[in-house]
């Protein structure tokens, strides 16, 4: 009988002691991972930095793995929503609110990222990220431009250029307020 438990479903509510406790492992993780890659990290050193008895973590995950796969899945998860409530076509319309949930999004998720971006983490897990994002990054680009392979490279262009101005977001801290960076985001593919 296996006693882990499955990654908690975004809509259930979690006891107070579960959710501080996996919060603890989470953070602990990603630390961790800013000095070492995740292969050298055990799950007592785990334990002992996030000062949690050695059996406790196994309750909700198989491994430290498993602990920054479901991190990685809640950020898909809240990202996906984010994508469904703005849809590329009304992502370009409202930029700046988009943005805005957008930056706040990365913001809440700081430290995960921090770890993927600057500490190479997980690339796959930066690939995916990219992949889902690059239909509202096109939808910022101008009607002229609408010819491959144009389309194309001004796509990879912009996809890189937020890339860049997420990489030194994070890199900062995210101390700028979410709506202060959407306002000073220049205008994405236009001109």
């Amino acid at each position: 009988m296996e006693r882990r438990k499955q990654a908690p479903d975004p809509g259930e509510q979690l006891d107070r002691r579960v959710r501080r406790t996996r919060h603890a492992l989470e953070v602990n993780l990603l630390e961790l991972m800013k000095s070492k890659p995740l292969r050298a990290i055990s799950m007592r050193e785990l334990c002992r930095a996030a000062d949690i008895c050695r059996t406790t973590p196994y309750l909700h995950y198989r491994d430290v793995l498993d602990i920054l796969e479901q991190a990685e899945n809640a950020f898909m998860i809240r990202l996906d929503g984010l994508f469904e409530e703005y849809p590329p076509e009304r992502a370009a319309q409202e930029r700046k609110a988009f943005l805005c949930s957008f930056y706040g999004l990365v913001a809440e998720h700081q430290l995960l990222l921090d770890v993927i971006v600057n500490y190479q983490g997980d690339p796959d897990f930066l690939e995916k990220i990219t992949g889902r994002c690059q239909g509202h990054i096109q939808a910022f680009l101008p009607p002229s431009i609408q010819q491959e392979p144009e389309r194309t490279y001004a796509a990879a262009f912009l996809t890189g250029a937020m890339g860049a101005l997420l990489q030194r977001y994070i890199k900062e801290g995210c101390a700028q307020p979410p709506a202060e960076l959407a306002e000073l985001t220049p205008s994405l593919g236009e001109g």
